[in-house]
């Protein structure tokens, strides 16, 4: 009986195996049908064989299957290359591709193709791109692609570039390719060069664009090449990948207008028919990070499927809002359900965003119970991160002594480490402690001389004490040594337009109109109880500007026209880059009761839910 005759008995058509015998199952049940049958199995069937395995099952079945042939042809050898090369094991793919030759086998365009794709070393590169030319692949456009991209893993962008500069073969890949790696080396404005060069884009093309710009944090020209994008790109060519990195990229803004326009858009290419973890995923983070808590729990719930990167999102959205009760909620939900075989496992992400959470709430038994439960139930060690988060839980408190004895205990490498030291320092405003702020300040000076934030700590520190003098001495020191404050910048959208505002700001069009609704708001707060508090707002200010103009804070401006240009009644989400003054807290609160609005304010650390006079941070913050 024929071979294929005995095969078609057995069930095994040969339409499937011309499918290039993609499913792992049916290839595994070909083989062993053939290895009951007794029937020799051909070079071309072993060839789609190590294909599938290599593909579905890891190298060991590829090899053995490889091992067994007792013909190999150019074929056989590329399909065990490429295994490894996907594998990420380099150096025994080139082995390979050494070996194949010795044996007198030519390598076709593929298997330079998978060589190159297992690259990581320049100089092998190089080698590599010589001897595909010395077979004759110069003007290959596969063999071009694999250099460039080998080129450009390597961090060899000029090589790379010289290369599709040289190239008559190129396609809309290698240009790509060039594109994607002059965005993720940094360098965005020869990346954007190349892509206004391409003499045609696809989907593709568009999103390595918009990748560099979010990877070097340009939010606004990342959406607006998306805005471009589609007016050149079908709707429906959009991918998870396209919405997943802008989603990012708002939450990261924060612009909460621009990403309820991509969610629109999410719905209108029908990417919701193909459930993606993922990019529902970058939808709570969104939401959350934008400041709607309540539509980030919407798309949580409705999600099918989560993994520990939704869990977290949601966990750390709870937390930065202020809710840190739900928070650990959810995070006794989800390792219910990992107990339960069938939930999610929390990695140290989902750790750090729950002890943030315990640690803006003062609660300290529950985050010390988190922090021990790491290591002993998860086998998760923590990291400086987690270190930091737990010394500013304690010293928050006001338990400075456990917090000094905590990093007493740390490993040496986490004890040098500048967070840790930052967040103890940080906390010592709310106590006074000028001994420790001193001790611990020069510490930080020595680990991190330039950086502003000890500076403003320390002088804030002093502040609380009410040593005003020595407060205002450490920013002079700080100006004297040439180290630059980051002014204070509030913002808010209206509509399509974002307005900023910075302190004392004068230029807005609408200046005169704003400071005359603050001069009648503030007259009634004044009535309300509202006493300016002039400390803590060099972190904002600078000592040269304290109670004059303390109604000129950032965020004041931004409330003040955020109420004379929305509805009433309706929210109002103010974004800031610094954290919020205490003057500015107790001003927001009451401001909140007098109109009857809810003022949302996210600042440098976290969201404040202003509403009747009250703030979701319970003044713990």
């Amino acid at each position: 009986m024929e071979p294929v005759c005995i095969m078609e008995q057995y069930g095994i058509s040969l339409p499937f195996l011309d499918k290039n015998c993609l499913d792992y199952k049916e290839g595994k049940r070909f083989h062993a049908t053939i290895i009951k049958i007794g029937v020799k199995l051909g070079i071309y069937f072993a060839n789609k064989l190590i294909i599938v395995y290599s593909k579905h099952s890891g190298i060991a079945d590829a090899r053995q299957l490889f091992d067994e042939m007792s013909d190999r042809n150019v074929i056989s050898w590329t399909a065990l290359i490429a295994a490894y090369a996907h594998q990420n094991n380099g150096q025994v793919a080139l082995r390979h591709f050494e070996q194949m030759q010795r044996e007198g086998v030519k390598p076709n365009h593929f298997t330079f193709s998978s060589v190159l794709s297992a690259c990581r070393e320049a100089q092998v590169g190089k080698q590599l791109h010589a001897r595909a030319i010395t077979h004759g692949f110069h003007s290959d456009v596969v063999v071009s692609n694999a250099v460039i991209n080998a080129y450009v893993k390597c961090g060899e962008m000029r090589d790379a570039h010289k290369v599709l500069s040289h190239s008559h073969t190129n396609n809309v890949v290698s240009w790509t390719s060039i594109v994607a790696g002059y965005g993720k080396c940094g360098n965005i404005e020869v990346a954007r060069r190349v892509f206004d060069q391409m003499p045609y884009r696809n989907v593709v093309s568009w999103n390595a664009m918009i990748a560099a710009y979010a990877q070097q944090d340009d939010g606004t020209e990342a959406l607006s090449l998306f805005h471009q994008m589609r007016q050149s790109c079908p709707p429906m060519t959009f991918t998870f990948s396209t919405f997943a990195t802008l989603l990012s990229v708002s939450a990261r803004l924060p612009s909460l207008q621009q990403g309820k326009l991509l969610h629109a858009h999410i719905l209108k290419c029908s990417l919701f028919q193909h459930k993606d973890v993922v990019l529902e995923s970058s939808l709570v983070d969104m939401y959350a990070k934008c400041g709607s808590i309540e539509d980030a729990r919407l798309i949580f719930e409705a999600m099918p499927e989560k993994n520990v990167v939704s869990w977290t999102a949601m966990i750390d959205g709870y937390g930065k809002h202020g809710q840190a009760k739900e928070a650990l909620r959810l995070f006794e939900q989800m390792r219910y359900q990992q107990t339960s075989n069938w939930g999610i496992e929390p990695n140290d992400v989902t750790f750090l965003s729950v002890l943030s959470a315990c640690s803006h709430a003062g609660l300290v038994d529950e985050g010390f119970h988190l922090f021990h439960c790491m290591n002993r139930y998860h086998n998760i060690s923590p990291r400086p991160e987690h270190y930091a988060s737990m010394v500013d839980l304690l010293a928050r408190a006001g338990c400075l002594v456990e917090a000094r004895a905590l990093i007493n205990k740390m490993p040496e490498e986490v004890k040098a480490r500048a967070e840790v030291w930052g967040a103890l320092l940080g906390a010592c405003r709310y106590t006074a402690n000028v001994q420790l702020a001193n001790h611990v300040a020069q510490r930080l000076f020595l680990l991190k001389p330039q950086h502003t934030g000890t500076y403003i700590a320390l002088s804030n520190v002093y502040a609380a004490a009410g040593m005003d003098t020595d407060a205002a001495k450490v920013i002079k020191v700080m100006k004297d040594r040439g180290i630059k404050m980051e002014p204070g910048c509030s913002w808010i959208e209206v509509g399509k337009d974002v307005h900023r505002f910075l302190v004392g700001d004068k230029f807005h069009p609408q200046t005169e109109q704003i400071h005359a609704t603050w001069i009648k708001l503030e007259k009634q707060m004044k009535e309300a109880g509202y006493v300016s508090e002039t400390n803590l707002t060099f972190n904002e200010m600078g000592e040269e500007h304290r109670e004059p103009i303390s109604c000129l804070h950032s965020e004041k401006l931004a409330i003040t026209f955020g109420l004379i240009s929305t509805p009433p009644g309706s929210s109002i989400r103010i974004f800031k880059n610094l954290r919020v003054c205490l003057d500015c807290h107790i001003a927001t609160k009451i401001i909140s009761k007098i109109v009857d609005r809810e003022i949302i304010v996210r600042d440098v650390n976290r969201f404040h839910h202003f509403k009747n006079g009250l703030c979701s941070c319970g003044d713990f913050w």
